[in-house]
C-alpha cells in the first residue's frame, strides 16, 4: 500500500491528428488494481491545469476538450458519463485582432474540506477537437493528484460509476 499522500503531477499533451478533427488519447493513472486487506489505493484529483493553443485561433472558431474515465466517440460536456472536466473556448476576435488568452485554465475539483475527485480507473481519456480552424491545435496540461486509501466497497462503487458498469 502506497504511503505517499503528497500531491504530485501527471503532465499531458495532445496534438490534433488533423485540423478540426476529434483526437483522442489515453493517459495512464497511478491506480493499480490491487488491495491490502479492506483498503484500496486510488487517485484523488485536486486540480487540473489546461493550456489550450489559442494564441492563433481563427475568428469565430472554437476549441473543446474533456477528460473522462470513459472513451467517448465525441466531445462530452459535464453531464457526460465518466466526465471529470470539460473546457470549451470560443473565439470572437476584437476589431484590432486581439485574442484574450486566459491560459492556463485551472479547474479546482476540491470541496471546502480539501477532498478531491476520486478516480478508480487505470486510465483517463483525453479528447480535443476544434471548429473553424486552419491549423491543428494542441492541448497541454497537468493533473495535480494524490493517492488515497478507500474501503474496497467504496472502490467498487466508484469504479462501476466511472467505467459505465
Amino acid at each position: 500500500m502506497a504511503k505517499d499522500v503528497n500531491p504530485q503531477y501527471i503532465r499531458f499533451s495532445l496534438e490534433q491528428s488533423a485540423v478540426n478533427t476529434l483526437t483522442l488519447s489515453e493517459l495512464r493513472t497511478p491506480v493499480l488494481i490491487s488491495h491490502v486487506g479492506a483498503k484500496v489505493e486510488i487517485m484523488e484529483i485536486l486540480k487540473i491545469f489546461v493550456d489550450l493553443d489559442i494564441d492563433t485561433l481563427a475568428e469565430d472558431g472554437a476549441l473543446l476538450c474533456h477528460l473522462s474515465t470513459i472513451n467517448h466517440a465525441a466531445i462530452q460536456r459535464l453531464d457526460g458519463s465518466g466526465v471529470i472536466a470539460f473546457v470549451g473556448v470560443r473565439t470572437q476576435l476584437a476589431t484590432n485582432g486581439a485574442v484574450l488568452d486566459i491560459s492556463p485554465i485551472v479547474i479546482d475539483l476540491t470541496d471546502g474540506n480539501g477532498n478531491g475527485y476520486l478516480v478508480a480507473s487505470p486510465t483517463i481519456q483525453l479528447a480535443l477537437t476544434s471548429l473553424g480552424q486552419t491549423a491543428t491545435r494542441t492541448l497541454t496540461g497537468a493533473i495535480l493528484y494524490r493517492m488515497k486509501s478507500v474501503a474496497t466497497t467504496e472502490y467498487v462503487g466508484i469504479a462501476q460509476s466511472q467505467l459505465g458498469a
